[in-house]
């Protein structure tokens, strides 16, 4: 997975295709897994980088007044990349909040518990 990471800090809507767009709900969730593996001990201290760059690319997805841009709508299978790559994109669409704000929650855990106490 962190293979895929885009240098923008996002994953795309399909993984392996980068000319496919930014997505922010599988960035968010795979920004929320990266960051509570590493919590926990589950994944490498070098996963921790990774998800802090998800979490800085997902802030640029959310605007002044809270809106978070360019989720997926709902994907079934579909047969090519180009089925994946027209997929509608909606700004707070409820498909990506929940995992916007976990990885948002997730990071803050991890930025405060290993950072050095002062």
């Amino acid at each position: 997975l962190a293979t895929y990471q885009d240098p923008s800090g996002m994953w795309h809507q399909v993984l392996d295709h980068p000319e496919t767009y930014n997505e922010t709900s599988c960035t968010a969730l795979f920004t929320l897994a990266m960051a509570r593996g590493v919590r926990h001990g589950w994944l490498p201290e070098r996963f921790r980088e990774q998800a802090v760059r998800g979490w800085n690319a997902l802030e640029g997805k959310i605007g002044e007044n809270g809106t978070v841009r360019d989720i997926c709508r709902g994907t079934g299978i579909g047969e090519d990349v180009e089925f994946y790559q027209s997929r509608q994109r909606f700004d707070h669409d409820p498909r990506g909040l929940g995992g916007v704000m976990t990885a948002g929650c997730e990071i803050c855990r991890l930025l405060r518990e290993m950072s050095p106490a002062p």
